[in-house]
């Protein structure tokens, strides 16, 4: 049962992520085609992050509540149905309303997913570490994205709007392949009683934020991503319109597929030390420090070819913290029946933080450059650090 269990949490994750990445090298090309200034792109965007914000812990509750099962299934309807919208819009009312209801598909899958495999591993009695398993999730996740981005960039080189539409008949048809291969065994459906429900609801989103405040190593894994998060958004937004700047429209694909593969294999390096014991909080703060030099390098470097290299190698690091953190995280919840509301309640705080980014980055680069925006993010990144080292 248990490689079952694992079979179909990463045949998911590569169905959804192959679907879902078929926009991610135009995005942001995308919206500047409509029209957009950098300031606008970082307003649609801080719209998704801070709806996630506002959606964690009541669709986390949900998913404690309903379900896991049912939290994923909902949200990835929800980011179908947000691409089509993307897919129908030319204005950045529309964008910012496609972002909102991508947002609740976020935060419906956010915490939930995970919150699935660990308590399915438990229900059967498996031993094996989660770290390990998310490491391989973040190396079938960037696999998606490498061969759903390159066929999405490649379509979007002709047709910048044609990816959103195939992008969310991906997703539908996700939803429903997550409906048939998952099973919750271990679940106990509550009756759902208007009457009480609510203020249940309420009593275990106290308990939980309690939870994760009271417990300081999961605290200062929350403050340590959120500062991480602030500090990679930069990057996020500006680096296609960078380096199609420098490159071309044709080769972004190409900038992209280093981007993932450099990431996948910074995912399989974390994986590896994961199950050769390495301590976590050493990997983390090893990995925190790289990707400040890598960053800096990539802001304060004049040969393109340099900064490019330096690009991918602050990829190559991003991918050892995802899975070390994630698992950490887990590995650290004692509460069952709390693990997705927590899980939601770092991802909403972590997207607040993103939110702030975004917005930041967006309005600075109107006035600065690309390369300067980048300067500014190390120090985020920094702050990330010290409190890596207090976990």
């Amino acid at each position: 049962m248990e490689k079952k269990i694992v079979r179909s949490y990463l045949a998911f994750t590569l169905i959804f992520n192959f679907f879902g990445s078929f926009v991610f090298p135009t995005y942001i090309l995308f919206l500047r085609d409509n029209g957009l200034s950098f300031s606008e792109v970082g307003l649609v965007n801080c719209a998704f992050l801070l709806a996630v914000f506002l959606f964690e812990i009541p669709t986390g509750v949900v998913a404690d509540y309903f379900g896991r099962k049912f939290s994923v299934v909902l949200g990835v309807f929800a980011w179908a149905l947000g691409a089509f919208v993307y897919f129908q819009s030319h204005s950045i009312y529309g964008f910012i309303l496609a972002e909102v209801i991508s947002a609740f598909g976020a935060s419906c899958e956010s915490g939930a997913m995970d919150a699935w495999l660990k308590d399915s591993l438990d229900y059967h009695g498996s031993k094996k570490k989660i770290g390990e398993i998310f490491g391989n999730s973040d190396v079938v996740t960037r696999l998606g994205w490498i061969f759903g981005g390159a066929v999405g960039g490649y379509i979007g080189a002709s047709s910048l709007r044609s990816p959103w539409l195939i992008s969310a008949i991906g997703l539908f048809v996700t939803a429903i392949i997550a409906i048939v291969i998952f099973r919750e065994d271990y679940f106990q459906k509550k009756q759902f009683d208007w009457q009480h429900s609510w203020r249940d609801m309420g009593g275990l989103i106290r308990d939980s934020v309690q939870y994760g405040y009271r417990e300081k190593k999961i605290w200062n894994l929350i403050v340590m991503s959120t500062f991480f998060a602030i500090g990679l958004q930069a990057m996020n937004m500006q680096w296609s319109p960078f380096f199609e700047s420098k490159f071309g429209i044709e080769n972004i694909t190409y900038v992209w597929l280093g981007i993932s593969g450099m990431f996948m294999i910074g995912s399989l390096l974390a994986k590896y030390l994961i199950k050769r014991e390495h301590a976590e909080r050493r990997i983390l703060i090893i990995a925190l420090v790289g990707l400040i030099f890598f960053t800096a390098s990539s802001a304060f470097g004049t040969n393109m070819i340099f900064v490019l290299v330096s690009f991918l190698l602050h990829e190559f690091a991003r991918g050892v913290i995802g899975p070390v953190q994630r698992g950490y995280l887990q590995d650290q919840i004692t509460s069952s029946d709390k693990r997705a509301t927590i899980g939601s309640f770092q991802g909403m705080v972590n997207r607040l933080g993103g939110g702030v980014g975004w917005l930041a980055c967006g309005f600075l680069a109107d006035y600065l450059s690309i390369p300067q925006v980048w300067q500014i993010s190390t120090v985020f990144l920094i702050v990330a650090v010290y409190y890596a080292r207090r976990i």
